[in-house]
């Protein structure tokens, strides 16, 4: 999928009250060559109103202010406490793909829970992290469930920088016009459409020909409440229609409690330690954790090399030495066994991976030379 998107948390997870909306950090995002933007300077002034209308701050009869919009963000994220709902459907021909990602962040606790379905299949992925340092996955499909902790610069990272820049590319679409006004107990809040796709959202879904396009921005006095846009693309001959929304809810409200499958995760998942001969074998010893069963497939990226083709010929436990050696190109795996002497490995820096036969990442770690 080209980006990652949000959908609401189960109940069971998340404990959030109803509340105001608003959008995430990202500050002025003009592109300094003046093709993109909501509206021309001094097309829209804040509290403008129009006969009994209160407009939201940055609002107007006539378009909005990107950057002041854009500007609330940082308040958000300063407050470290709202709610992220996203789902992205695209059509690619006959084939059909949708996922959708809920995202609820108080402070450090974090939680997003991903769902991708493809025809008959439907995977399903979970974060949980209370620090930058550590991350807690878990993982769903075909009826088997794993869980795994990464860390470092390559675990994987919730949403929230690829939602601050989708939305950025969605201000500045040009030419906006307001077509919908609600009030509702003193509330405004107003929605603007937009047909004129921006520079940043064409980078973000590259296409030979664009067909279609429509975006709606929906605006209350807490800032963003929902965005919206919907594409149609034609490349190589195939055509490609991509429609996504994102709501904002619950913000300075959202509370997480510890999911109650955080616990049993931490004491699932496999502990695994990594070391080298330098050379030519590479060994993981696996000191706690749920087995990884028979028929897993390994694969070892180093820098420039990537090697394939082991698999588990029994499983991988607790107290047990995985040994993987290079020959011929091929990578070759052994639960305590005597590791053969095999092609030279690059090992100043390299990942091992190991995969389930229903291709559910059981492990996932990276080995770094240091220097003393």
């Amino acid at each position: 999928m080209k980006k990652s998107l949000v959908i609401v948390l189960a109940v069971a997870i998340l404990a959030t009250t109803a509340g105001c909306a608003g959008v995430l950090d990202g500050g002025s995002t003009d592109t300094g060559d003046g093709a993109d933007g909501a509206a021309a300077e001094g097309e829209t002034a804040a509290n403008e109103t129009d006969g009994t209308i209160d407009y939201p701050d940055g609002t107007g009869e006539t378009g909005f202010d990107a950057d002041e919009l854009a500007s609330r963000q940082a308040a958000i994220l300063e407050d470290g406490s709202y709610t992220v709902d996203t789902s992205e459907t695209i059509s690619i021909d006959a084939r059909t793909f949708e996922e959708s990602i809920a995202l609820a962040v108080d402070g450090e606790r974090k939680v997003q829970k991903t769902r991708l379905r493809h025809e008959s299949s439907t995977e399903e992925t979970w974060l949980f992290t209370e620090s930058a340092n550590e991350t807690l996955v878990r993982q769903t499909f075909d009826g088997g469930d794993r869980y795994r902790i990464e860390n470092g610069p390559a675990a994987p990272s919730t949403n929230e920088r690829s939602i601050r820049r989708e939305l950025e590319a969605v201000l500045r679409v040009s030419e906006y016009d307001l077509i919908d006004v609600e009030e509702s107990d003193g509330t405004t809040v107003v929605t603007y459409e937009g047909t004129e796709m921006s520079d940043a959202l064409e980078r973000m879904n590259p296409a030979d020909e664009y067909d279609e396009f429509v975006a709606t921005v929906s605006v209350s006095d807490d800032g963003i409440e929902r965005y919206a846009y919907e594409l149609e693309g034609t490349s190589a001959g195939a055509t490609e229609t991509i429609a996504v929304e994102t709501s904002f809810s619950s913000v300075g409200e959202t509370e997480l409690e510890r999911p109650e499958w955080v616990d049993e995760g931490f004491e699932k998942a496999p502990e695994v330690s990594i070391s080298t001969d330098g050379g030519e074998v590479i060994e993981l010893a696996m000191e706690a954790g749920d087995p990884i069963p028979e028929g897993s497939t390994v694969s070892l990226s180093a820098i420039g090399e990537n090697y394939r083709g082991a698999s588990l010929d029994e499983a991988f436990e607790p107290g047990e030495t995985l040994s993987l050696s290079v020959r011929d190109g091929r990578l070759r795996a052994g639960v305590d066994a005597d590791p053969d002497a095999g092609d030279p490995i690059d090992t100043e820096w390299f990942m091992v991976t190991l995969r389930t036969e229903n291709l559910l990442t059981a492990y996932e770690g990276t080995y770094e030379e240091t220097t003393e």
